[in-house]
């Protein structure tokens, strides 16, 4: 199951990229990823950079050294608003994101052009950069300025449209994005103390 809960991973096992063809002929694609459940914290322990600023440019990336991994990702590039984490003074970050464009995770979509969040990315062996904790890492900054995990914006729209179901209240999953930037930078200060 997706969002709430105690269990150990957001999804099934593994991660993994199915193609085959219907009876007639038409060819599927199917998807899935499976991360261990981290805290607030562990992810941004994690956290190379954090980053607040637009989705420029989303493209899938092919150019993966691990021929296993090459139709598994897109290359996101975001213009930085602010680093909230990590020295670097680009204005133009670009990172790798689970999902295509032809085989979309319902949990966690490629951020689209033109969207705004905040962002926990952490270098790969390879010198990329990933998010973090997959859709873990993701907070969306919606027009009503409140932030809300990627995760649990999933979750609180499948809810949302389920007569069965008790939907939690809107504040108590999105926060203020103002009051969301100053607690971000909190942290920085409470694990630099911990070193």
């Amino acid at each position: 199951m997706y969002g709430y809960g105690e269990s150990e991973s957001l999804s099934g096992v593994g991660a993994n990229r199915i193609h085959v063809k219907d009876k007639y002929g038409v060819k599927k694609i199917q998807g899935w990823a499976s991360y261990k459940k981290i805290t607030e914290d562990e992810i941004y322990q994690q956290s190379d950079i954090i980053v607040k600023g637009t989705v420029k440019s989303t493209r899938d990336f092919k150019n993966n050294i691990n021929s296993d991994l090459k139709d598994m990702y897109s290359e996101i590039k975001i213009s930085v608003d602010e680093y909230i984490r990590g020295e670097n003074s680009s204005k133009l970050l670009t990172f790798l994101q689970m999902g295509q464009t032809d085989c979309p995770m319902a949990v966690d979509p490629v951020l689209q052009v033109g969207e705004q969040c905040i962002l926990y990315l952490h270098y790969g062996i390879d010198g990329n950069l990933y998010v973090v904790g997959g859709v873990q890492g993701v907070y969306k900054i919606l027009a009503d300025d409140r932030v809300v995990k990627q995760i649990d914006l999933y979750t609180y729209n499948k809810m949302k449209g389920n007569l069965n179901v008790t939907c939690p209240e809107w504040n108590k999953i999105s926060k203020n994005k103002n009051d969301y930037l100053k607690h971000a930078k909190q942290l920085q200060v409470k694990f630099r103390k911990s070193r």
